[in-house]
């Protein structure tokens, strides 16, 4: 699967139309591995990752595979859930009318390069390995008739997301049925 572009598929869960990056076929005898991104993230963060999984068959998407029921089994990894006892007293940032820090985020950037320059020695970006870093550069930008490039994702929705999470102190109740 090495260097083998994955073929974008959108398909539809409920009313959301899900974009997601498939690569090989389906075998009955071998699990299909799925792979979902956070907020502000894309499916093509895991390239690198998926590429160690050669001859699996591979789905990158969002939200979808716990109600599909299309999964014996998830892994759910996300540095974004807090602590329970932090949803009862959560940061004044997060106060009603109150704007999240991911909304100020820079949105224009000259090139893939200097957006994975300007990120590697912040916050958790300094963890990526380089090659993770610069797919979600090259994939996350869109190049402007300028000549600039621009966060494809919008910083408005997920500062939003980050504003309402921890409205949901629920968030480890419907993740618990996982340690069964």
């Amino acid at each position: 699967m090495q260097g083998i572009e994955p073929d974008l598929k959108r398909i539809r869960v409920n009313s959301i139309e899900l974009a997601v990056f498939e690569r090989g076929m389906p075998r009955p005898e071998e699990p299909t591995l799925l792979f979902v991104h956070a907020t502000g993230f894309h499916a093509r963060i895991w390239d690198r990752i998926i590429e160690s999984f050669d001859g699996y068959h591979v789905l990158a998407l969002v939200d979808a595979a716990a109600k599909s029921g299309a999964f014996a089994r998830l892994l759910l990894l996300d540095p974004t859930i807090a602590s329970p006892e932090s949803y009862a007293n959560p940061p004044p940032e997060y106060a009603a009318g109150g704007t999240h820090p991911g909304a100020k985020r820079k949105r224009l950037f000259a090139s893939p390069d200097e957006m994975a320059e300007r990120l590697s020695g912040k916050g958790a970006y300094h963890l990526f390995e380089p090659g993770i870093l610069r797919d979600y550069c090259r994939h996350g930008l869109e190049k402007l008739a300028s000549g600039e490039f621009q966060l494809l994702c919008l910083l408005e929705i997920e500062a939003s997301v980050y504003m309402t999470a921890r409205a949901n102190g629920g968030v480890h109740d419907s993740a618990r049925w996982i340690y069964r």
